[in-house]
């Protein structure tokens, strides 16, 4: 973990279940949604997960619930945005460790408790059946994830 300026303890536990390969590197999608959150006060929320690739074998996928959406509507601003993820986790991580592409939506797919449902989305991203999620929090946000991934603004 690590200890912020103003004293907030971050605490990541690293597990071998979700953890992304990239190119040979092992990196935890947790901390890579850390990263994210220092590009300041544009992401609310935001998840990572790895997906298959065939050059890398898996590239990092991130998806942000943004403070202000209408302030990113515009095709320029968003891009803007992912710039600023990509250079941030840069400079933290490493250019292994940059996202492929960043989709923005207006829910992450969560169980009632609050925990991301990686794997669901990671099977969206590759085209297969997310399967059944009895614990989903909103099933509409699967929806935001499939129009994020086909393009579709959300």
């Amino acid at each position: 973990g690590f200890l912020e300026p103003d004293m907030q303890l971050h605490v990541l536990v690293r597990s071998t279940i979700h953890l992304v390969g990239i190119a040979g590197v092992a990196a935890a999608p947790g901390l890579l949604g850390l990263v994210h959150r220092d590009v300041g006060v544009a992401q609310q929320r935001g998840g990572v997960v790895g997906v298959a690739d065939k050059l890398k074998g898996q590239v990092a996928l991130a998806f942000v619930v943004l403070r202000e959406p209408d302030r990113y509507a515009d095709p320029a601003a968003r891009n803007a945005l992912e710039t600023d993820l990509a250079v941030t986790v840069d400079r933290q991580l490493g250019a292994i460790a940059r996202p492929a592409r960043v989709h923005v939506v207006t829910m992450l797919p969560k169980t009632r408790s609050g925990k991301l449902l990686r794997r669901a989305i990671a099977a969206l991203a590759e085209g297969r059946d997310p399967g059944d999620l009895p614990t989903i929090e909103d099933p509409a946000a699967l929806g935001q994830i499939r129009a994020a991934l086909e393009g579709v603004a959300g």
